[in-house]
């Protein structure tokens, strides 16, 4: 099919200056994608990049419809408008209707319009019914149901340009969202990070690095938000959608982001060839959505044991297997820097298992790592399980209260603090999330670094366990 020329608009999509606005344009104006997602920071170019492409494919195609949807027509009116009402060209608008309406008719026939999500009015979507478009725009997609997600789904699309008039054009749903832990994650950014998003699907990340018209002052503004809330900033300026600030009902509420983890730029947790007391490591036997290896030394710095987890292996399928954990650490670290290792996890390791006669899955731990024993390596401590207790105790430890640091490495244990930062307290024990995997195999998603960490530093200290559980026992009196 031929389409008619692009014409410009008043956004530039230079790649020089604004790389991904121009890779926006580009995947919308290939015909190739049902739906384009552009995810991350604030001010990365989302919300400019998106109208301004939309401006483009009015301009390409006349006759289309278009929307913008967003939770309530205030925010409409307070934030997107003012966005709008700078990258539509005037020459291009022929008729518009104002508040409340806010419907603008194109010298060719196109046309685009604000509409508000109203959940609490309009929780079953009645206002769609009937409604025809060719692009909708789904704006600050985290502050939006899920529901308004399906049912753009299912107006998109749904008007038919007349032959006459012009060609049909190719319907796009774009999506706009900032970092939020809110389906648009699972929906999105996690299977773009897994690799497993539908192929008429793209997702954009954006961030202040790929906006090239943003002033230097601005820039430079923003270095006092991360001197007071460094949580803020890694979220909404370097769009990280693996931290999360701190909402309440956390299993180990005393983690804190900016006192637990070190990020590359202040030197990370390295790996101390120094040392030359034992590598550690904690196991959980999970296998969906990764089996989990945590690896940690230990150094004692004055009167204070400093706990350093400098790896995290969560290996996914086919990789999900405890010989490839330990060959993954073997080949990582211990080859190059030979150590004894010390194991610890969940007790349920040491369990035979089913089918395999006297197998334990520790078993295979001992035959992998067997050049790196000796005989107190084995540190399976079977008093130490994921509990209110230990949840206490730990929480203790990460406050400060116990002769202890803990320290991980921020880039190396990505999911090992998501766990920390996010899981949640429910009934006594961890809240687990669910999640469906391609077979439509419900598992676990959360927990997993959380259980290995518990473990290891449950065993690692377990004789100060139990002295904190006696004094504890002695206040309680």
């Amino acid at each position: 099919m031929i389409f008619p020329p692009i014409i410009n608009t008043q956004v530039s999509f230079e790649p020089s200056l604004f790389p991904k606005a121009a890779q926006l344009f580009h995947a919308a104006h290939s015909g190739r994608y049902r739906i384009i997602v552009c995810g991350g920071a604030i001010r990365g170019g989302k919300s400019y990049g998106v109208g301004g492409v939309l401006m483009t494919l009015l301009k390409r195609f006349p006759h289309s419809r278009s929307m913008v949807v967003r939770d309530t027509l205030p925010n409409l009116r307070t934030t997107t408008l003012p966005t709008v009402e700078k990258l539509i060209p005037q020459s291009f608008v022929k008729k518009f209707k104002g508040d409340p309406q806010f419907h603008w008719q194109f010298t060719n026939g196109s046309s685009f319009q604000f509409f508000s999500e109203q959940d609490s009015t309009d929780p079953e979507r009645k206002r769609w019914n009937g409604l025809e478009m060719n692009y909708i725009w789904l704006e600050q997609a985290e502050e939006l149901q899920r529901s308004t997600y399906e049912k753009a789904l299912e107006r998109l699309g749904s008007y038919f340009v007349p032959r006459h008039l012009g060609i049909q054009p190719h319907p796009i749903l774009f999506i706009t969202v900032n970092p939020t832990d809110t389906w648009v994650k699972e929906e999105f950014y996690d299977k773009w990070l897994e690799g497993t998003l539908p192929d008429e699907l793209c997702y954009i990340p954006m961030t202040i690095d790929d906006n090239g018209g943003l002033e230097p002052s601005f820039r430079q503004s923003l270095q006092m938000l991360r001197l007071t809330n460094p949580i803020k900033y890694k979220i909404f300026v370097e769009g990280r959608w693996d931290v999360r600030e701190k909402t309440g009902g956390e299993w180990y509420h005393e983690f804190d982001y900016g006192k637990h983890t070190v990020a590359k730029e202040h030197g990370g947790v390295p790996f101390l060839a120094e040392l030359m007391n034992d590598v550690h490591g904690t196991y959980d036997f999970n296998t969906t959505p990764y089996m989990t290896l945590l690896a940690f030394q230990l150094r004692q710095v004055g009167p204070r044991l400093q706990i350093r987890f400098f790896k995290e292996y969560c290996l996914a399928n086919p990789n999900n297997r405890t010989d490839r954990l330990c060959e993954a650490l073997i080949n990582g670290y211990l080859v190059k820097f030979p150590r004894s290792f010390t194991y610890h996890g969940d007790r349920q390791g040491e369990n035979r298992v089913e089918g395999e006669g006297n197998f334990r899955r520790f078993d295979r731990v001992r035959t992998t790592m067997a050049p790196y024993l000796h005989s107190k390596s084995n540190q399976v401590n079977k008093a130490v399980v994921v509990n209110m207790q230990f949840r206490d105790f730990i929480n203790d430890v990460l406050a400060g209260n116990l002769p202890v640091d803990v320290i991980i490495d921020e880039e190396a244990c990505p999911n090992l603090i998501r766990d920390l930062a996010t899981t949640k307290e429910a009934n006594g024990t961890i809240k687990k999330e669910m999640s469906t995997d391609a077979n439509k195999i419900k598992y676990e998603k959360n927990g997993h670094c959380l259980s290995a960490f518990t473990y290891g530093l449950g065993a690692v200290l377990y004789d100060m366990y139990q002295q904190w559980k006696k004094q504890r026992g002695r206040l309680a009196e």
